[in-house]
């Protein structure tokens, strides 16, 4: 693919290949050097990965043997009448502003209509961890809804170690294959406020941490047992010197009672423990209270991370 859009026309439009790898990591650390350090999104990998599924799925914008841009598509196979495919792309900062990241979405969008099956909703999904106002406007003129905004806080990890006593009368358990159900129980009530009825099979959200994430702790993490029933929990990973709180729940009649704060200051302890530099998390915008524990604990804001779906009814 080596198309001119029109008013781009020094910009060289290619498929992606192995050996821009590490164009992509350069395109990668220039746009968190301008949006802000963020360990979560993969764009190096992401790109290679659809380029490896069949070239047509990424595209690189070229300019003078410097990366401008570059997206990629990635698609899944449908499910209960559902296909869902990610959309990605990022532009470097010097090439901003200039139809750069439409031209690239307009090809996402083409390409991911292409991949559709018939007689499917396709839902097309967008996750940027490190959300600009441009970005958020573009996604919004082309039609997409935002359905999560969170924001990534910090903390660093210099200084003594903290106080974490539990509350009387409880004690903890690491995850191992006996305790992961406990976890899981404490998942479900702990967050029965947020997830209403849409609450995950047991044996899909335990193997999410213990088959399919690589950075998953679980001799960090903990679950909190009032005798034998869980009242809260906390999962953990570790990113080089970043850990990661990755779920922190307490149940309602446990709240506001230290047990969200012990359970915190025990995690951040033993991320200290670990030689971790600092702590990171996501909260969700509107989950004031816990964003309040949070706070108070010395975490700062840092990045706005958003996912934005579009669904389209495709015919036969």
């Amino acid at each position: 693919m080596s198309d001119s859009f029109p008013g781009m026309n020094r910009l060289v439009w290619r498929t992606i290949e192995p050996a821009d790898e590490a164009a992509l990591i350069a395109l990668d650390a220039a746009c968190k050097s301008v949006d802000g350090e963020e360990p979560v999104s993969h764009l190096t990998a992401d790109a290679l990965k659809a380029a490896a599924m069949n070239s047509d799925n990424s595209l690189c914008v070229a300019v003078r043997g410097q990366m401008a841009a570059a997206g990629w598509v990635l698609a899944s196979e449908p499910g209960e009448g559902i296909q869902r495919i990610r959309l990605g792309g990022q532009v470097h900062p010097e090439f901003r502003r200039r139809g750069v990241g439409e031209a690239l979405l307009a090809w996402a969008e083409s390409r991911a209509l292409k991949l559709a099956k018939p007689n499917v909703t396709l839902q097309l999904m967008i996750t940027n961890e490190a959300l600009t106002e441009d970005a958020n406007a573009l996604y919004l003129d082309y039609g997409y809804e935002n359905i999560l905004t969170e924001q990534m806080l910090v903390r660093s990890l210099g200084g003594p170690a903290l106080s974490d006593p539990l509350p009387e009368g409880l004690t903890e358990r690491s995850w191992d294959a006996a305790s992961a159900p406990l976890f899981f129980q404490a998942y479900a009530e702990g967050f029965s406020d947020r997830l209403g009825d849409i609450v995950p099979v047991q044996a899909e959200w335990i193997a999410e941490y213990a088959e399919e994430d690589d950075q998953f702790r679980p001799d960090l993490s903990r679950v909190v047992l009032e005798g034998e029933k869980p009242v809260g929990f906390v999962t953990c990973e570790m990113d080089g010197q970043t850990g990661w709180i990755s779920q922190i729940a307490v149940v309602q009649e446990r709240r506001r009672k230290g047990l969200a704060h012990a359970l915190l200051a025990g995690a951040l302890n033993r991320f200290i423990q670990e030689g971790c530099l600092e702590a990171a998390l996501h909260v969700n915008a509107n989950n004031a209270r816990a964003a309040a524990v949070f706070l108070n604990a010395g975490f700062v804001p840092r990045l706005t991370r958003a996912k934005f779906v579009k669904e389209i009814a495709m015919g036969a």
